[in-house]
């Protein structure tokens, strides 16, 4: 595989430092990121400083969240950010941070890993409910019929 970001090259390495190594081929994209996100994210499933797996991967889910549907109300509780901040995850505060909005990613690549983790484990209703829950959604926002017809039917649309 030729590796056509840097970005990508930066995230094997530090996920080949955390000492599990890397696979014999990465042949795509999917496979570094399949690597990152359970090396980096998910910390080969252990419990590092009493923040778990599950903690981690759902306060980047929610960090996603919030970028793809701009709703900040939700909060991550315990030790999941601080963590993920330490660990070069995300940006670590700072004077500069005081004036954002939120948590960001340290980079773009886990940022886009982060989004396309979010969309293969919830799928395109992440951005249709808050849509719906905004009242932002008009019928005529459907192209299929079909897909207003089975929203109606379990009740997402009136």
């Amino acid at each position: 595989m030729a590796v056509a970001r840097l970005g990508l090259v930066e995230i094997l390495l530090k996920a080949a430092q955390r000492g599990r190594g890397l696979p014999q081929v990465l042949s795509s994209e999917a496979e570094v990121f399949a690597t990152a996100w359970t090396s980096l994210i998910r910390q080969d499933e252990a419990i590092v400083r009493g923040v778990s797996a599950d903690d981690r991967e759902l306060a980047v889910l929610q960090i996603a969240r919030e970028l793809l549907t701009d709703n900040r109300s939700l909060s991550v509780p315990g030790m999941a950010l601080s963590s993920l901040r330490s660990d070069g995850i995300l940006i670590s505060y700072g004077r500069t941070k005081v004036w954002s909005t939120g948590d960001q990613f340290a980079s773009d690549v886990l940022r886009d890993f982060a989004v396309a983790r979010l969309l293969v484990r919830e799928g395109i209703r992440v951005l249709i409910v808050h849509r719906l829950l905004a009242g932002r959604f008009e019928r005529s926002d459907f192209s299929h019929k079909h897909v207003f017809r089975r929203l109606h039917r379990i009740q997402l649309v009136r």
